[in-house]
């Protein structure tokens, strides 16, 4: 039989800097892009090179408010060529009980934009180049990125002169848009034969809370 070729390649660059101005505040900003490309006929029925362009910047900063209280942010945005864009935020804040105890208090809502292969995939078997027999795998036109918002509250101490340590912390994380593999009709997205009339679609499928104590 023939034989199956892959070949993918990422280039990646950033450019970044940390800035002190004042005694208390520390400032981290950054500006990056990533190009990422692959050939695969067997993934993405076609024999040309596929590939997505990101652009990134963030910045992040911390306020030592006083000896007790430090204050972190951070911010991400990301553009993704033909695949919209996102901002996603932390915030904490840490404060000192003691010089043996520190209580903190963290929140994050963050995006996961679908890969190249999630966009992308699609894997058919074909009768000759013009006739397409059954269409296994496509990905959802309207896919779009997974989120997350997650609430924390956490305890840390050491005890018996460091010799017992404690690190606690109350957690919520609410998961959305998560992506994976869900079985459809093949004429809900058009395709007007197909050998079984069901194909496997990549979208956006499910949801999930998370609640605990770790």
């Amino acid at each position: 039989g023939s034989e199956i070729y892959h070949y993918s390649d990422r280039w990646d660059a950033e450019l970044r800097g940390n800035f002190y101005y004042w005694d208390n505040v520390r400032i981290g900003l950054g500006l990056a892009a990533r190009y990422d490309s692959s050939t695969s006929e067997h993934f993405f029925a076609t024999p040309e090179k596929v590939n997505q362009t990101a652009y990134r910047g963030y910045a992040n900063l911390e306020w030592t408010v006083s000896d007790k209280l430090t204050l972190n942010s951070g911010l991400l945005t990301e553009k993704i060529e033909q695949g919209g864009s996102n901002n996603s935020y932390r915030v904490a804040a840490n404060y000192q009980l003691s010089e043996q105890q520190t209580i903190r208090l963290a929140t994050n809502h963050a995006y996961r934009a679908p890969t190249m292969l999630e966009r992308f995939h699609s894997t058919d078997y074909k009768y000759n180049e013009n006739i397409i027999l059954d269409l296994s795998v496509k990905p959802d036109p309207n896919i779009h990125a997974e989120q997350l918002s997650s609430y924390e509250i956490g305890y840390g101490g050491s005890f018996l002169d460091r010799s017992l340590l404690l690190d606690v912390r109350i957690f919520k994380e609410d998961f959305s848009d998560i992506i994976g593999e869900t079985r459809r009709l093949s004429s809900d997205f058009g395709i007007a034969f197909d050998y079984d009339q069901q194909v496997n679609i990549y979208t956006n499928t499910a949801s999930l809370q998370v609640r605990g104590i770790e």
